[in-house]
């Protein structure tokens, strides 16, 4: 037996929403993790200071952009004040995402190349005058290639909000 239109329009916005909640839990979740980590890895690179920082602060924008997309309500206003917290969000993160991947991605390949080596004493031939923890910079060379990846899918939201306007 098929299922009649009004259980169609209801299924389909189940899972609208199903999708929103799943995206805000994910985001949510992801800036949280940044927070813990940022937090407790904030003196653990000596090799570039703003590693730590970045993860930290880049936790915010994910945050931010999920309160942009879970407030839905019925107003004439609530698309443009989503569409200008969204593009107030993505500006922000822009900016700070080149940031981070200025300040991670040269330091990633220093630390991470099987010849790293670390200044002692007198040495500073071929050497490294800073270190930071493997496990902050995987984690903050993660951080980096995912928020490029959410960054663009935001880019994308927000493109499809603007349509929507306009249509």
């Amino acid at each position: 037996m098929g299922r009649n239109k009004d259980e169609e329009d209801d299924f389909s916005k189940l899972r609208k929403a199903s999708a929103v909640i799943l995206l805000v839990v994910g985001l949510i979740g992801f800036g949280l993790a940044k927070l813990a980590v940022g937090a407790n890895n904030l003196n653990n690179c000596s090799i570039e200071k703003h590693i730590p920082v970045y993860i930290l602060l880049s936790a915010f924008a994910p945050l931010a952009l999920s309160g942009c997309f879970a407030c839905q309500g019925n107003g004439d206003l609530d698309g443009f004040f989503q569409l200008v917290c969204g593009c107030i969000t993505l500006l922000f993160s822009f900016a700070w995402l080149i940031c981070g991947t200025v300040w991670v991605y040269p330091n990633y390949g220093i630390v991470m190349s099987k010849d790293f080596k670390l200044c002692k004493g007198n040495e500073t031939d071929g050497c490294s005058e800073g270190d930071c923890d493997k496990s902050l910079l995987r984690f903050a060379f993660a951080v980096v290639t995912i928020d490029w990846m959410i960054l663009l899918i935001g880019i994308g939201l927000v493109a499809w909000f603007i349509h929507r306007e306009n249509n």
